[in-house]
């Protein structure tokens, strides 16, 4: 009987301790698969931004090479209508 009371309190120490310990593995659990997904969708964003950028980059080279045809051309024209404006001139 002496020990009876004793043994209830040890029991119900170790139904806690069981408790707390359970819930904070639950709870370790939930944030590792909540940072997993936050990972996930960072890895996607990052994708899709590293797509943009060559897209863009691509975009910018055909620019840069088409002003420099485009410049290549009127200076070509120019040359031509020098020509011509000397030739003119001669007559």
């Amino acid at each position: 009987m002496k020990y009876q009371n004793f043994i209830m309190r040890i029991l119900c120490l170790l139904l806690i301790l069981a408790a707390v310990v359970g819930y904070n593995s639950m709870q370790k659990k939930d944030t590792q698969a909540q940072e997993s997904q936050e990972i996930t969708a960072l890895t996607k964003r990052v994708e899709k931004l590293e797509e943009q950028n060559t897209e863009i980059l691509s975009a910018l080279e055909e620019a840069a090479k088409n002003q420099e045809a485009a410049i290549a051309q009127a200076q070509r024209s120019a040359a031509v209508q020098r020509l011509r404006k000397g030739s003119d001139e001669d007559e």
